[in-house]
């Protein structure tokens, strides 16, 4: 079955704005909407009973999610997740795929894509997630994070974002345009990142490639902190990091402002790094 939501407003909801469920060979389509000022989440795509995530898709596209007190789009399990060219702007956070909802271990080759999104003005309050977004992958999952502009977002930890993955998981993130996010206070958090932050001890593909990140600050790590470390036996899989601008980031406390840590079968060329 298929549920679909198209150019509608859902507003001021003391709660959730919407609530989508879908059970095996179901479909969610959430198409044009706006989606402002509820007291919870903007979008909650809820895990079906069982966990049974077979043939099931979820589309999250072209909606404007404003004002919400929480998460702008909170994604639970589904074998087939889209969410492009929204714009996700002034919530709790972002867009949050977290490890109790969504890709697991338990589920084969789920896929999660998401392009061309404007994630703006988001203000995390609890250090758990970040600002603009948070991805927790497992398993063999197939994760696409391009193209999209993070901007402006604040958080407690993690300014721009946070992706954090494990097993056997691909990663394809390029083409974002990451500026101007940032981590107030002086607190030395050594697992926080201003623009962004990858922690990857996955032994399959990623490709960190093509992005600008740029005018992000924090106490630590202002730009980037990212750590590819494989863990497994046999495969240690592959880590490119090519063509990416890093540039004008601030460690506010000082100390640095970019962290890379990359092991094993690595490419890394033709970045720009000041």
């Amino acid at each position: 079955s298929t549920f679909k939501l198209i150019d509608s407003l859902i507003d001021q909801s003391g709660h959730t704005g919407i609530k989508c469920s879908v059970g095996t060979n179901g479909k969610c389509e959430l198409l044009s909407n706006t989606i402002t000022n509820n007291g919870y989440r903007g979008i909650h795509i809820e895990s079906p009973n069982g966990g049974n995530i077979n043939n099931n898709y979820v589309t999250i596209s072209q909606n404007v999610i404003s004002d919400n007190v929480n998460r702008a789009i909170y994604l639970g399990r589904a074998k087939t997740m889209s969410v492009t060219n929204n714009t996700i702007s002034d919530n709790g956070s972002g867009i949050v795929c977290d490890e109790f909802s969504c890709l697991s271990e338990m589920f084969s080759q789920a896929s999660l894509t998401i392009s061309n999104n404007i994630i703006t003005g988001n203000d995390n309050v609890s250090g758990y997630v970040g600002a603009g977004m948070y991805v927790a992958g497992y398993g063999d999952a197939n994760i696409s994070v391009e193209n999209n502009v993070i901007h402006k977002n604040v958080g407690v930890q993690y300014g721009g974002g946070w992706i954090d993955i494990s097993d056997s998981v691909n990663l394809t993130f390029t083409g974002n345009q990451i500026t101007n996010n940032s981590v107030p206070g002086s607190s030395l958090n050594y697992g926080s990142a201003g623009g962004f932050r990858i922690k990857s001890t996955s032994t399959g593909t990623i490709n960190t490639s093509n992005n600008t990140i740029s005018g992000n600050s924090s106490p630590i790590y202002g730009g980037l902190h990212l750590s590819l470390i494989p863990h497994g036996t046999g495969s240690t899989g592959t880590q490119e990091f090519n063509g990416n601008t890093i540039t004008e980031n601030v460690s506010t406390a000082g100390s640095h402002v970019i962290q890379l840590t990359i092991e094993h079968q690595n490419v890394f060329y033709q970045n720009n790094i000041t």
